[in-house]
């Protein structure tokens, strides 16, 4: 039995060695990404200050109109689409910020429970008030994208979106 195990254990790493490895090699790989960037034949033009400021008067800068009043009083529901895509994202974006601020002062508030140093509770009550700001401040901007939405279905609604194209537009599938 022995015999047999030692030849097992002197077989087996000359086996895996015997196999092809498909890894490349440190060498390989490096040949072939040389191969490759000289078979590249177009120049990349790499823009400097210098460029910029040479083709100033060529570039023709205008402010555009805002469109979005414009987009919002057509009926189609691609543009309603994502018009409530951008509003569903930003309600979203208000109420998870929001909500890590919550996270945030219960985490606060407990570490100045178990602090019995009084300048390491300065700091933070100091922490908590700026989160305090912050948290007001988050719960405004949840209300107006909020409202913002609210408004958004209204105007979907004046503009005739039929009620089930409105219910799919609201969904949260999207």
């Amino acid at each position: 039995m022995i015999p047999v195990i030692l030849l097992l254990l002197l077989i087996a790493p000359a086996w895996s060695l015997a196999q092809e490895t498909e890894e490349l090699s440190l060498v390989e790989a490096a040949r072939r990404e040389r191969e490759r960037r000289a078979s590249i034949t177009v120049e990349v033009k790499i823009l400097t200050n210098r460029d910029v400021e040479e083709m100033e008067g060529l570039v023709s800068t205008s402010t555009a109109p805002d469109t979005s009043e414009e987009v919002g009083d057509k009926g189609e529901p691609d543009d309603w689409g994502e018009l409530f895509d951008s509003a569903k994202l930003d309600l979203k974006t208000a109420e998870s910020r929001l909500q890590v601020l919550q996270l945030q002062m219960v985490y606060l508030r407990d570490q100045w429970l178990r602090q019995s140093d009084g300048v390491t509770q300065q700091k933070i009550r100091d922490q908590l008030q700026e989160t305090e700001k912050g948290l007001e401040i988050s719960r405004q901007n949840t209300e107006a994208a909020g409202a913002a939405y609210q408004e958004l279905q209204q105007k979907a609604k004046a503009a005739g979106v039929f009620p089930g194209e409105l219910r799919e537009l609201m969904s949260d599938d999207s």
